[in-house]
């Protein structure tokens, strides 16, 4: 079964409705609800999520989201060896790092998620937006 590491722009996108990118983004939900795929998040990403989410709606609102995004998706651990391998990198984006090395932690993820596929350029994993990994999940099920 298809991994797939979710960059918490990704989860922002369908929880905020950030048009147009929420609907290829729902749509890897609706995958994994469909025991299609799995998604996998950081446990930094919850943080993120809450600080902005908190500004769209009430705090029970927000913990049902919390709680619905914790069940249809896998929370990766961070862990000290994530910290310790992206402050002796050069990345300018500490978040950045974190989430990549977080994603190679598990060998089960085939690919990065995420709207700036370019803060991953150098990456060992493919990375796609939601758009693109769409695309190729629906091509490998018409098969």
């Amino acid at each position: 079964m298809t991994h797939l590491f979710l960059y918490t722009n990704i989860v922002l996108d369908v929880l905020v409705n950030r048009e147009p990118f929420a609907k290829p983004a729902a749509k890897l939900f609706d995958l994994a609800a469909e025991g299609k795929i799995k998604l996998c998040i950081s446990a930094l990403s919850y943080s993120h999520i809450a600080y902005i989410i908190k500004k769209y709606c009430t705090h029970k609102e927000l913990l049902f989201l919390l709680r619905e995004l914790e069940r249809l998706t896998i929370t990766m651990d961070l862990t000290k060896e994530i910290i310790l391998k992206t402050v002796a990198g050069n990345a300018k984006e500490l978040e950045d790092s974190i989430q990549y090395f977080t994603a190679l932690s598990d060998k089960k993820i085939t690919a990065i998620i995420t709207r700036n596929t370019r803060d991953f350029k150098d990456s060992i994993l493919p990375v796609y937006t939601a758009e693109e990994a769409v695309g190729m999940l629906q091509q490998e099920y018409q098969q």
